[in-house]
């Protein structure tokens, strides 16, 4: 069981994540121990909705950054609001996707799939529909992933 700090939604840094925010400072890369964390399924639907206004990937990247250095807070609805804005969707219809069930389907069966391969939390890419890696991959892990998907030598 993780180790909660009063707010229930943070969690207490491990020792493992305390020295990754070492690695990142020595790089001069924000990474904040205290953030966060709570049920990303809201992120997922406003992701499929980025991908309608072909904004997926600013959006993902612009929210990865913020969550990682603690200075965007994901699991809050005006939060993604103002970052999908920012990104180029319509802040009327990231409301209208987070006060709905717009993409809940398409998320559920994200998930699905997920599992099928194994998967039971994220981040994880699936190339090809038939080679899946978790987030926290080499790049070696990935260029073999993505070559065998394709059926090409690594």
């Amino acid at each position: 069981m993780a180790l909660r700090t009063k707010d229930k939604n943070r969690r207490a840094p491990s020792c493992p994540a305390r020295k990754l925010a070492e690695l990142a400072q020595a790089e001069g890369l924000p990474y904040s121990v205290d953030r966060s964390a709570a049920n990303t399924f809201d992120v997922h639907r406003v992701l499929h909705l980025a991908r309608a206004h072909g904004v997926a990937t600013p959006l993902f990247s612009t929210l990865q950054r913020g969550y990682i250095a603690g200075v965007v807070n994901r699991f809050e609805r005006d939060e993604l609001v103002k970052v999908g804005a920012e990104a180029g969707v319509p802040a009327e219809a990231t409301r209208a996707t987070l006060s709905g069930d717009t993409y809940t389907q398409a998320v559920r069966d994200e998930r699905a799939a997920g599992l099928a391969f194994g998967i039971q939390g994220v981040p994880f890419a699936v190339f090809n529909g038939t080679h899946a890696v978790v987030g926290a991959t080499s790049v070696e892990g990935y260029t073999t992933a993505i070559a065998e998907a394709v059926g090409i030598p690594a």
